[in-house]
């Protein structure tokens, strides 16, 4: 039915005086609106990420085909142009072309530029301490789990003991007056160019519960205990994908806006502030990025990352038969789920 719409459509168009004027640039069009479904529909086969047509249409990967259809509409209009009769100008008029050529190559390929994603660095994990009964080297095996599984950034662990006296005394004094004093010693160990998550189980302070984070550096404590019966294994797993995500975003811009900003109000997300301890059980059940996150993400890291980080997410990596059996044959640790 559709197909004897458009013969119908087209014949009545094709008769129309204007048309053969017209008809290269709905062309053009058809096949850019064309090309903006195939690649959402690749991005979502390819990536994991199927977003709504409407959403994906506010990406770096729609904005740079609609850089495409711009262009070859405009060269369209260049190439098509009537050419002078005179030699002269005819000279003149082909110089004018080929400035003008080269002008929208130069935008479109600078739009590229403009629009190139970053890359997710490496992240640094330093064991300070854990919990009693909690091994590290079952941590350790989770932590290389998260290597293998994904390729968008690794986790290298420093197996370097973490002692607050080895700072010096200036960096003593600094860190004794800060208002998280661990925090600043990660700070002080991730340097100027290496993003470090540290894992303690002594607290943080001012009634920060379960892991904070400034510029390169993240702490993640296991001091409070309301997140049990979820084991400590799950919930590191997921602070240190949280806190990954959260460091990346600090090293190549900035958090989402009102990231954290306390509210008595909460939808699970993982970027929100958790007004209740108990809160995190479920929001770490049922993690979930907001379509403005998403969208983030997309356009910050590209859509393979948003995809590893919307998988890791949900932990389900972390229950799967293979890595249940190590942690329990090899370990002796089992898991909640």
């Amino acid at each position: 039915m559709l197909g004897k719409v458009w013969d119908w459509l087209y014949g009545y168009l094709k008769g129309r005086p204007w048309w053969g004027r017209v008809e290269p640039y709905v062309m053009v069009l058809l096949g850019g609106g064309a090309a903006q479904v195939f690649a959402a529909e690749y991005v979502a086969e390819q990536y994991g990420v199927r977003q709504p047509l409407r959403q994906f249409l506010l990406s770096y990967f729609s904005l740079r085909i609609t850089l495409v259809i711009a262009g070859v509409l405009l060269l369209v209009a260049l190439l098509t142009r009537e050419r002078p009769a005179d030699a002269t100008d005819r000279r003149r008029s082909s110089w004018y072309r080929l400035a003008g050529i080269t002008a929208i190559v130069f935008v479109v390929a600078t739009g590229f530029l403009l629009s190139s994603t970053h890359r997710a660095h490496q992240i640094t994990v330093r064991i300070g301490s854990l919990p009693d009964g909690t091994r590290a080297d079952a941590l350790t095996y989770i932590i290389y789990e998260l290597n293998r599984i994904q390729r968008d950034w690794y986790f290298q662990i420093d197996f370097t003991e973490f002692k607050p006296s080895a700072l010096t005394s200036v960096e003593r004094k600094r860190c004794d007056g800060d208002p998280q004093p661990l925090l600043c010693h990660a700070l002080i160990m991730a340097g100027d160019d290496k993003p470090t998550v540290l894992i303690t189980a002594d607290a943080l302070q001012n009634r920060v519960f379960f892991a904070t984070h400034q510029g390169r550096a993240s702490v993640i404590s296991t001091a409070e205990p309301s997140y049990q019966p979820l084991t400590v294994y799950e919930f590191l797993a997921y602070n240190l994908i949280v806190q990954t995500i959260v460091l990346h975003l600090d090293e190549n811009g900035d958090l989402p806006p009102q990231a954290y900003e306390k509210t008595d109000v909460s939808r699970g997300g993982v970027f929100q502030y958790v007004p209740d301890r108990d809160s995190l059980k479920p929001t770490m059940l049922a993690a979930r990025l907001s379509p403005n996150e998403e969208m983030l993400l997309f356009n910050r890291f590209g859509p393979g990352y948003l995809g590893t980080c919307e998988k890791l997410l949900t932990l389900d990596w972390l229950y799967t038969p293979a890595v249940r059996s190590n942690l329990q044959k090899v370990f002796n640790v089992p898991l909640t789920r």
